[in-house]
């Protein structure tokens, strides 16, 4: 058995998804297959393109290296990968990075491969999972990464080959249950307005605001509107409506709306409930905003175009 270190990026569609199922489709005919953490780089060469999702997986296979090279371009072209423009923008690229099974130097595949020394976004993944590997003869990957270290590579993602984890579905689950204890509050110690005053009038016009808001953020989202954090498969960046000038309207509509029912109803417990969703919303925001880049290549730009993400916040 050989050991390879294989690199994985994509700018083109999808492409969580075209590293997932890339993912899948080596390790059916592999052995004690492990991903690395998932980055994102901007593209090096080449026309202008958007940034590349990044990773690298190592594996055991019996594979002769020029056979392995000839199942994974299998697996490019399977997800329309073109090679009309050099350094260009693609849906996959699968490149033997290294092995342990010494150098080749042939008409197809050279190994290591001649630039994975001078790119973060290979040495890094290759940290998490073939440390041992060479890039260069007699060199070692810590020492790579030093001399390299100044390239712009963010880590966007560590669990991500099947799904993101349990986070999410606690995040939303606690959601619920502040809505369910705010309500409890409102009933418990609210009470119904026996004036108008200053207190109610700004209340009223919040629970309304945040009404209007949230209905105006629903329909902007369409069917990308979901209860989980992690964009549906073939969703789209949505940027227009409320989604012009904030990130996370609804949430900044949720919060309105229940900030603007304790006051109307005088419950100081239910606003207090209020600001711990805002804390909440606050957190899951930040969790969202790393999924959301991971499904957009264009998601950063929106983010120096749209600075604030729920009022305040940036």
């Amino acid at each position: 058995m050989t050991r390879y270190g294989v690199g994985l990026g994509s700018n083109l569609g999808d492409r969580l998804e075209n590293l997932r199922s890339a993912v899948s489709e080596i390790s059916a005919f592999t052995n004690n297959l492990h991903a690395s953490s998932l980055y994102e780089s901007a593209p090096v060469g080449g026309p202008e393109q958007g940034p590349y999702l990044n990773a690298v997986v190592a594996f055991d296979s019996d594979l002769e290296p020029v056979d392995l090279l000839h199942r994974l371009q299998a697996i490019e072209a399977s997800h329309g990968r073109e090679r009309e423009v050099q350094w260009g923008p693609r849906t996959l690229d699968l490149d033997i990075v290294a092995s342990d099974a010494g150098p080749i130097d042939g008409p197809e595949l050279i190994v290591p491969h001649p630039r994975a020394a001078e790119r973060l976004f290979v040495v890094k993944p290759m940290l998490d999972v073939f440390r041992d590997a060479e890039l260069v003869p007699g060199g070692s990957l810590k020492d790579l990464h030093q001399e390299v270290a100044d390239q712009e590579v963010d880590l966007v993602a560590t669990n991500w080959v099947k799904d993101f984890g349990a986070k999410g579905r606690v995040l939303v689950l606690l959601q619920m249950v502040l809505f369910v204890v705010i309500g409890i509050l409102l009933v418990v110690d609210g009470t119904v307005p026996s004036g108008i005053g200053w207190v109610e009038v700004a209340g009223f016009f919040a629970t309304v605001l945040g009404g209007l808001l949230a209905w105006r953020s629903a329909v902007a989202l369409g069917r990308n509107l979901v209860p989980m954090p992690e964009p549906i498969a073939g969703g789209s960046l949505v940027t227009e409506g409320p989604f012009r000038y904030v990130r996370h309207p609804i949430y900044t509509a949720i919060v309105l709306g229940f900030a603007g029912v304790s006051l109307l109803f005088n419950s100081w417990f239910a606003a207090l409930g209020t600001a711990l969703l805002y804390l909440l919303f606050a957190h899951k925001s930040r969790y969202e905003e790393g999924l959301l880049r991971i499904a957009y290549p264009n998601y950063q730009a929106y983010v120096r175009r749209v600075r604030f993400r729920i009022p305040f916040l940036t």
